[in-house]
């Protein structure tokens, strides 16, 4: 099977980020019940056609009436199982065309999720049959019947389930978000949550300009400037309730610290919209809750440059499982170096990256611990600056720019 068409137009990567849409994932909860009965309503066409045509030959080869019923009773679910494999296949086919080539993976990875997905559905299908049937029956038999009695416990057999298995999904992912977390506490990381939102500035205003008027503005105190170097690792961590992740060797050093600062870091992170308090602004809000697991790195030696250099066992046997390896064992890594500078106050910190020199841009971040803090900022910030807002991070950009990976 061919990978999808692309848009083969060559386009600058200030026009791309220009144009790239923001996509904000919605209620987990909703997502999960929605895919559901649209891969319901899709099968179930299927059903009714192939259970009606059946049913017309049978009755025209003159078949009886007890194996022609017989017949027709089970064709339908049978007929309807491919179909759940069409709705992942489109979803993913979406997903593959829409991302840059840059930072999607190869087709045959979506090809795998839409068939794994699949298979998924065909189960929660079986369970909901399951919930259906469990149902439908009692309520035939034991609540009152009246005209059109049959449509309405219908109905609620078949909506009820639904509401069960959506429900119940998203708690088998949230357990596992729950779980995960737990498992890498255990070993070692400290949990750090907050709530970022990210620009992209012309250089028409200078990276020491935009943070000074932004400081003024919102009464940032504290002033620091420093260098990162980041190394991300291709993974396998699962997207549990539309939070993306990503696994990072990271060293920092701010003239106002005495030595460096060394970590293996996990990082989850889900976008929202937000809106200020009265519904009404000028402008639209996606700030990204941030749960970030750090591991604290001895600062004697060198800097591991991957995650076998990792000198405590036990985090170097967990994040090697997390690692997304090819066929001959190799992990795809893209490295990330930037000088940035900062001003904070006890309540929201805003940052200046300078990630990319050769672009006429720069990456400006704002970081509050609660989200009701970052909006007044975010707004300062898009009326005073010439910005983009943006989803993708410094590794996305990096490779957005032609990088390593």
């Amino acid at each position: 099977m061919k990978a999808p068409a692309q848009d083969s137009e060559e386009k600058s990567l200030e026009e791309r980020l220009y144009n790239q849409p923001i996509a904000v994932p919605e209620n987990p909860l909703v997502h999960v019940g929605r895919n559901f009965v649209t891969d319901q309503l899709s099968a179930m066409g299927a059903s009714i056609a192939v259970t009606t045509v059946t049913d017309i030959l049978l009755a025209i080869l003159g078949v009886p009436d007890v194996v022609r019923k017989s017949i027709t009773s089970v064709v339908g679910p049978l007929a309807e199982k491919p179909f759940f494999f069409l709705g992942p296949y489109r979803r993913n086919k979406e997903l593959y065309r829409t991302l840059p080539p840059e930072i999607r993976e190869e087709w045959n990875v979506y090809k795998k999720r839409a068939i794994s997905e699949g298979i998924q559905t065909c189960g929660k299908d079986i369970l909901h049959d399951i919930g259906y049937t469990s149902l439908m029956a009692p309520l035939e038999f034991l609540a009152p019947s009246f005209f059109g009695s049959a449509t309405l416990y219908a109905a609620i057999s078949y909506i009820l389930p639904v509401f069960g298995i959506s429900l119940g999904e998203y708690g088998v992912r949230e357990f596992g978000y729950w779980n995960f977390k737990r498992k890498i506490k255990k070993i070692g990381f400290e949990p750090e949550n907050y709530v970022e939102s990210r620009f992209y500035i012309d250089k028409k205003v200078s990276p020491q300009e935009a943070l000074d008027r932004i400081a003024v503005q919102l009464g940032l105190d504290q002033r620091d400037i420093g260098t990162y170097q980041d190394l991300y690792f291709s993974q396998n961590i699962p997207d549990f309730s539309g939070r993306t992740s990503k696994m990072r060797l990271r060293k920092r050093k701010y003239k106002g610290e005495k030595q460096e600062v060394r970590s293996m870091q996990v990082v989850f992170t889900r976008a929202v919209q937000s809106r200020e308090e009265n519904g009404l602004s000028q402008f639209n809000y996606f700030p990204q809750i941030k749960n970030k697991l750090y591991h604290l790195l001895p600062n004697d030696g060198n800097m591991p440059n991957s995650i076998d250099e990792i000198e405590d066992e036990r985090v170097r046997e967990f994040c090697s499982q997390l690692l997304k390896k090819d066929d001959s064992g190799d992990c795809d890594t893209t490295s990330v170096k930037f000088d940035r500078m900062y001003a904070r106050n006890k309540d929201v910190a805003v940052t200046v990256d300078n990630v990319l020199s050769d672009r006429n841009f720069y990456v400006l971040e704002i970081k509050a611990w609660k989200i009701e803090d970052i909006i007044a900022p975010m707004r300062r910030i898009m009326y005073e600056l010439p910005v983009i807002t943006t989803m993708y991070g410094k590794q996305e950009l990096v490779r957005l720019n032609g990088g390593n990976r």
